[in-house]
C-alpha cells in the first residue's frame, strides 16, 4: 500500500512497519511517487502506533526503531497526529 504525506523533506519516502498490523511506504512529496527503496524505515508496535497517531502517547513514550534517516523518522512520529486530522 502506498500513501502520501506532507513532511519536511519533499523527495523522501518512509516505510512504516507496524508490528501486528502491516507496513506502508509513504511518499513525503505531494507530487512524488513513493520510492522502492525508502530513505528511512520506522518500526513501532501497533498499540503505540495507534496511540501516537491519535495523539494519546507523547513521542518520548513511543518505543520505535529507525533504520536510515533518523531525523526523517522522528519527524514522521512528531507529526503523526496531523495524519489523523488532529
Amino acid at each position: 500500500m502506498t500513501r502520501r504525506c506532507a513532511a519536511t523533506c519533499s523527495t523522501s519516502s518512509v516505510r512504516t512497519c507496524v508490528f501486528g498490523s502491516g507496513d506502508w511506504t509513504i511518499a513525503c512529496g505531494v507530487n512524488e511517487p513513493a520510492g522502492m527503496e525508502p530513505d528511512v524505515v520506522v518500526r513501532v508496535p501497533v498499540v503505540a502506533f495507534c496511540a501516537r497517531f491519535a495523539d494519546r502517547l507523547p513521542l518520548e513514550r513511543v518505543p520505535f526503531g529507525v533504520d536510515g534517516d533518523v531525523e526523517l523518522g522522528r519527524s514522521l512520529l512528531v507529526a503523526a497526529p496531523a495524519f489523523a486530522g488532529r
